[in-house]
């Protein structure tokens, strides 16, 4: 079930994400893919997901010093990614999903090549983008199985991986228990 998501909406979105690279704002960009998987619980467009999970996995390696340390890897990496961006937002504008979906994988695709060229970690961080953006949309209510074959990680990984987050814990509690135990009263009586 794929959902159509704003055209308009998502190339803004392209948009903003190019402008954050550029600035390498780590929190921006982050907030922009948290922003994306809140919209695609609901739209469950893999496109959309993949974006999201592109834009955790940019947030964590911009974050980290090393993978500039190879000027000429880094410098590269950058002007395909700000290219990939464009691209992707060119197919927005121009309704072409496919083309799309292409430039995303590209762009998630180019993260993992850079992340293994390091071989610093045995998970690589495309990996971690899957499965935390994984549990995200387990925790917003969409099934396991769905959450495991919208972003790629396996059921267990994401089980694992929600065990170990508060994402339960950090809905905030808008009624006191007054309030909710008339409600109950209500509704039971």
């Amino acid at each position: 079930m794929e959902n159509a998501i704003d055209v308009r909406e998502l190339s803004g979105v392209l948009k903003r994400l190019l402008i954050e690279v550029k600035r390498a704002d780590v929190a921006s960009i982050k907030r922009l893919g948290n922003d994306l998987i809140k919209t695609s619980a609901v739209a469950q467009n893999k496109s959309l997901i993949r974006l999201a999970m592109v834009c955790y996995a940019l947030a964590k390696i911009y974050h980290k010093d090393y993978y500039r340390k190879n000027q000429m890897k880094w410098s590269e990496f950058e002007l395909d990614l700000k290219s990939n961006i464009r691209k992707a937002e060119e197919a927005c504008r121009e309704g072409d999903r496919e083309r799309l979906s292409k430039w995303i994988d590209k762009m998630f695709d180019d993260i993992k090549k850079l992340d293994s060229s390091f071989g610093r970690f045995v998970s690589q961080v495309t990996d971690k983008a899957m499965v935390r953006k994984g549990s995200t949309l387990y925790a917003m209510g969409l099934s396991l199985g769905r959450a495991a074959e919208l972003t790629g990680a396996t059921k267990w990984e994401l089980l694992r991986a929600s065990g170990k987050t508060r994402m339960s814990d950090e809905e905030k509690v808008t009624k006191s228990l007054k309030e909710r135990l008339e409600v109950a009263r209500r509704v039971l009586s």
